[in-house]
């Protein structure tokens, strides 16, 4: 992906910011061994797009997901609409899918996952190799109700979030048993 995928990652995210409806809610999350919370939840579109720039590539070991899943939700927590959209690779590298995904659930988010990479693998411009696991990604997504879109380049990133958009929906358990 050019110029590099971090760079796409964060055109089409700033570029994204355009596309969603005003008073929008979102945070922003880096991770990679660790994670770090770069924007609070907030309907100021230059704070996120602030935020989404000052991301950079980190040399931490390993991906811990669980720990990104974790720190977004904490950060839904009091929001109506529970919705990550996991940009990744998907080597999940540190914990298990499993939890992943009952953390998710229990937490009643929702996660789009976009997965950048290819299966050959391959160099970014800190020197750090990147394969693919759609299967990681499509597991997270499919068992939180969400989509998984494979990025090749960045009109896949617009076409992607566009998706996003428009079938993204409020995931809440209702007690309907006072209507029946």
């Amino acid at each position: 992906i050019q110029p590099s995928r971090i760079e796409a990652a964060k055109k089409s995210a700033t570029d994204f910011l355009d596309m969603v409806p005003e008073k929008t809610r979102i945070g922003v999350i880096s991770f990679s061994g660790t994670s770090s919370i770069k924007q609070e939840i907030t309907d100021d579109k230059s704070m996120i797009a602030s935020a989404i720039q000052d991301i950079d590539i980190s040399m931490i070991g390993g991906t811990d997901i669980l720990n990104a899943i974790i720190t977004s939700t904490n950060l839904l927590r009091d929001e109506d609409a529970k919705t990550i959209i996991l940009i990744s690779d998907g080597q999940a590298n540190i914990n298990s899918l499993q939890n992943i995904i009952d953390y998710s659930n229990d937490n009643k988010v929702m996660i789009h996952s976009l997965g950048i990479g290819t299966r050959e693998g391959g160099t970014d411009e800190s020197g750090a190799t990147y394969t693919i696991s759609e299967d990681t990604l499509k597991t997270i997504s499919y068992n939180t109700d969400g989509q998984y879109y494979n990025i090749k380049d960045l009109n896949d990133f617009y076409s992607s979030l566009g998706e996003i958009i428009r079938v993204t929906k409020k995931r809440a358990v209702y007690d309907l048993s006072f209507y029946l």
